[in-house]
């Protein structure tokens, strides 16, 4: 899998935004392909972030899907895979609390 520059825009994107939505997740991935000339299929928006996340495992980052909460709408979001010290320290939560996060 080749990560060409419409996969690093998309990186670099969500790096700034965090979590999007699946509507903005969707024009961000036609844009991105389009900017940069790369082929764009509207439906392959999965196919893209799978090429993306190989990418992102040795950094212990992912893409990943989730519905919302609250409306139940899909949302994409970069994360943070990694599990140590330093992750730890990065959150207000207690380690049994977090661990029951990660549980559910």
């Amino acid at each position: 899998m080749v990560l060409g520059e419409g996969h690093q825009r998309f990186i670099q994107t969500m790096m700034i935004r965090g979590i999007v939505n699946e509507q903005e997740a969707k024009t961000l991935h036609q844009h991105c392909c389009e900017v940069h000339k790369e082929h764009y299929v509207a439906d392959k928006l999965e196919e893209f972030i799978q090429v993306v996340n190989s990418k992102l495992e040795a950094l212990n980052m992912q893409i990943r899907t989730r519905a919302s909460e609250d409306d139940g709408m899909t949302c994409y979001a970069l994360v943070n895979t990694a599990n140590n010290e330093l992750t730890r320290m990065s959150s207000d939560y207690a380690d049994n609390e977090l661990e029951l996060f990660r549980r559910t």
